[in-house]
């Protein structure tokens, strides 16, 4: 398996993961699965020249971000 599938594979099983302890685990370690998969999904879709999924997979990556700084001032 190429790098960058493998990277996308193990991305999308990040973000599986990461909306589930989102719902039911907690919230940070929950954003901190969904951040590391949406970067691990991002150099696949800019190869495959998708930016509109590059582009919404950073969002969520910024929206990640700004949740886990807000729980850490808490």
């Amino acid at each position: 398996m190429i790098t960058i599938n493998r990277c996308r594979f193990i991305g999308s099983i990040f973000l599986i993961v990461g909306y589930f302890l989102v719902l039911y685990v907690d919230v940070k370690s929950g954003c901190t699965a969904r951040l590391c998969g949406n970067l691990l999904v991002l150099p696949f879709s800019i190869n495959c020249k998708a930016y509109d999924i590059a582009f919404v997979s950073s969002f969520f990556a910024v929206i990640d971000i700004t949740k886990i700084i807000q729980l850490s001032q808490i």
